[in-house]
This record gives C-alpha cells, structure tokens and sequence, in this order.
C-alpha cells in the first residue's frame, strides 16, 4: 500500500511539475507580448510626435515667412511716407528721441 501510495504522490508531483513548468511557458510568452506591444506602442507614439513636430515647425515657418512680407510692406509705407513728409519724419523722430531721453534719464 505504501509503494502505491508513493506512486501516486510522485504521479501528482510529476502532474504539478507539468502544470507549472506550462504556466512558467505561458507567463513567458505573455511577457514577450506585452514587451512587443509595448515597443509597438513606443514607435507609434515616437512617430505621431514627429509629424506633430514637424506640422509645428511648418506652421511656425509659415508665420514667420507672413511676419517678413508684413514687415517688408511696413517698411515700404513708412519709406514712402518719408519720403512724401520729410520734415513730419523728422520731427517726429526728434520727439521720440526727446521723450526716449526723459525716461532713460529718470
């Protein structure tokens, strides 16, 4: 009866060592899943920040572009004007000065 039982105990450490050496295989595999969706996800989120990047940087080219010809066109106005009023320009620039001078001076 001892030898029978002994056989049974070794068949069920010999089932439990199955069972475990699988849920081992499988908690393995999982990892692996997971550490590949998670590369997957890193890549994914690596390549929608460049293309965000990318649209600001354009964007931002665009404005400043816009702010250049604005400017241009400002300094052409205010040429054209002096040019029209030159005695009005430079007043004006003496006043400006003037007042410039009494704020740095307080």
């Amino acid at each position: 009866m001892a030898v029978a039982n002994n056989k049974s105990e070794s068949t069920k450490d010999a089932d439990l060592t199955k069972q475990i050496e699988e849920l081992r295989s499988d908690i393995a595999s999982i990892t692996e899943l997971l550490a590949k969706r998670g590369t997957e996800d890193v890549i994914n989120l690596q390549e929608r920040a460049r293309g965000v990047a990318k649209s600001a940087v354009d964007k931002a080219q665009d404005k400043l572009t816009d702010l250049s010809e604005d400017a241009g066109r400002a300094e052409a106005r205010m040429m054209l004007e002096i040019r029209k009023k030159p005695l009005a320009a430079v007043g004006l620039a003496a006043g400006v000065g003037f007042l410039a001078a009494l704020l740095v001076r307080k």
